[in-house]
């Protein structure tokens, strides 16, 4: 016999759900514990005996939900907290990096984290240099510099000098 979907489920049914949900919380805890201790997708996967894109899937919906209890006051707190902690690793292996790979490889994870969390990573704003070289008067270089940064030259004449209009 089949049950609508509008009938509540027997207590078996609920019970076994319940189990089911619990079940699946103790392992986003267990792969958001492993992952936040720098375990890799993979090892996370092969403790928790799923894929690697479920191991994924249950720490985004740990993080996810702690995300939504926290405050954007609270938020602050956190990312100064985490940025302090990374200060912290920096301070204690900054001397190192010169001369241990291990020391220096740390150094590049602090700073590429750090600028991942303060949102540095995706700045768009490039910054160019440019080399100009112009030959002539006084006036033709000051004319080319102008076209460069996009202001339009003054006019020169055939003697060098600026024209003046009319």
């Amino acid at each position: 016999m089949t049950r609508r979907a509008s009938e509540e489920p027997t207590p078996q049914e609920a019970n076994a759900t319940a189990l089911l949900i619990e079940e699946q919380d103790m392992m986003a805890r267990r792969a958001y514990d492993l992952r936040t201790r720098g375990t890799s997708w993979w090892d996370i996967a092969e403790d928790l005996h799923i894929s690697e894109a479920n191991a994924k899937a249950l720490v985004a919906t740990r993080i996810s939900a702690a995300a939504a209890l926290v405050s954007d006051h609270t938020k602050s707190q956190l990312l100064a907290m985490e940025v302090a902690r990374l200060d912290a690793i920096q301070e204690a292996h900054w001397d190192n990096a010169l001369l241990d790979p291990r020391s220096a490889e740390l150094m590049l994870k602090v700073i590429a984290q750090r600028a991942k969390l303060l949102g540095l990573e995706s700045a768009t704003e490039t910054i160019t240099q440019q080399t100009v070289v112009v030959a002539g008067t006084s006036e033709e270089y000051v004319a080319a510099l102008r076209l460069v940064v996009g202001q339009t030259p003054a006019p020169v004449g055939t003697n060098g000098h600026k024209e003046l209009p009319g």
